[in-house]
């Protein structure tokens, strides 16, 4: 039982994590340093797009306002 709700919290941890991606157009540069619109602490998260037909654009990782480890652009 201990081992399901285990499973359970890390599932929903991550589909949390997942879920709250933006765009870039949804961040602010400044200085170097990536905000989201309206806030004042720099961005920590993941940050991806899309082309039209859900072919993926871009993906990468940010931390602390700028990217983390690796960013993957994919062309049209």
């Amino acid at each position: 039982m201990r081992r399901l709700l285990l499973l359970f919290i890390v599932f929903f941890q991550l589909s949390f994590f997942l879920s709250a991606q933006v765009t870039l157009d949804q961040l602010v540069e400044k200085n170097g340093i990536y905000y989201k619109k309206g806030e004042t602490t720099p961005y920590s998260g993941v940050v991806a797009d899309n082309w039209s037909d859900e072919i993926k654009k871009y993906e990468g990782l940010m931390k602390n306002g700028k990217f983390d480890k690796q960013y993957t652009e994919w062309y049209d």
